[in-house]
């Protein structure tokens, strides 16, 4: 017998154990089997054929025991780290698995929305499955801007949750043309932009700098709209360089051709940390100088 076919009947008999009714303890010991085969690309792939398992893996995200939910949402985790397999999951129509989860997220009380920004991040990150997700959003009531609102107020989540990975999330948006059309050019006053600049200098988490840095970096693509980021409304010329100034003095005469924001910075000021996030930087520069 081959391997796959052992795990496929060991696989379905585990799965009997993931219903509403079973013992919980056993419950948590069948969805970690499940949770284990995510962890290597045979495992994913062998799950990603059968439809059923995704669905019922997905139900036990919203078991009302904490510790099966949890487990199921890691499950998601590992199994979206590859594309194909995220693939599968926005394949699903019914129950609409991505709009499902961006509700959760903007749930200010919701216990797992951390792990359900892990899983959108990988939902999101390749071009092809971001597309198919903006088409489930857009059908859905959480809006990008919704999503920009909940990044932007850091202690949203009720239940401790920081939210960081909403930064990917949003990076993994901005990919999309039309996305970055939407926000230079529906966004009436253009505000989404304006809001993610304020997080260059966000040092209480990486990540979530990181994917604000990233989303600003893909607008920039956007030549048509350079002057605009240049003028005195945006000023994304002194907001680019302030995370990359650091401690150095100026004589007097150098330092009054400097930006108003960059004269006169304060000893203890400390250049962005993170090599990724500075060279970021470095191609929003690039782009619209």
């Amino acid at each position: 017998m081959s391997s796959t076919a052992g795990t496929g009947n060991e696989a379905e008999e585990v799965l009997q154990f993931l219903s509403p009714s079973t013992r919980v303890d056993l419950k948590i010991t069948a969805l970690r089997y499940f949770v284990g085969l995510s962890g290597s690309d045979e495992g994913r792939n062998f799950i990603a054929s059968r439809q059923k398992m995704i669905t019922t893996l997905f139900d036990l995200t919203a078991d009302v025991i904490s510790a099966v939910s949890k487990d199921a949402f890691l499950f998601f985790i590992n199994f979206t780290s590859n594309e194909d397999c995220a693939w599968k999951v926005l394949s699903v129509d019914t129950p609409c698995i991505l709009n499902t989860w961006l509700h959760y997220v903007v749930t200010k009380e919701s216990e797992h929305a951390d792990a359900v920004c892990m899983i959108l991040s990988n939902l999101t990150r390749s071009e092809k499955c971001c597309r198919k997700a903006l088409q489930y959003m857009q059908s859905g009531k959480v809006t990008l801007e919704t999503i920009v609102d909940v990044f932007c107020q850091i202690d949203y989540n009720t239940s401790h949750n920081g939210l960081h990975y909403l930064g990917p999330v949003l990076s993994n948006f901005t990919q999309l043309h039309e996305i970055r059309k939407h926000i230079f050019g529906e966004d009436k006053d253009r505000s989404i932009i304006k809001r993610l600049l304020t997080f260059t200098t966000y040092m209480d988490s990486t990540i979530r700098r990181g994917g604000a840095v990233a989303a600003i970096r893909n607008c920039c693509f956007e030549a048509a709209f350079h002057d605009w980021l240049l003028g005195n409304s945006v000023d994304i010329l002194s907001q680019l360089l302030l995370p990359l100034a650091g401690p150095e003095e100026f004589d007097e005469e150098d330092t009054e051709t400097l930006p108003i924001d960059l004269q006169y910075l304060p000893d203890d000021k400390k250049r962005e940390p993170d090599p990724d996030i500075r060279i970021m930087l470095l191609e929003c520069l690039a782009q619209v100088i």
